[in-house]
């Protein structure tokens, strides 16, 4: 076998991958931006602690 394949970062919300933590990071904001419903814009219902 030629090596191990390099390391990706999935996003658990929609599946895309990518090559660091932080750029996984930085793209899982875009599911929570904007969203007090608990909803992301997958469509997909998050458990989200709701703010006093």
């Amino acid at each position: 076998p030629q090596g191990q394949p390099p390391e990706t970062h999935e996003c658990s919300i929609c599946h895309r991958t990518f090559p660091t933590g932080q750029a996984l990071g930085g793209h899982k904001r875009c599911h929570y931006d904007g969203g007090s419903s608990g909803v992301t814009q997958t469509g997909v219902e998050q458990e989200v602690e709701s703010p006093l």
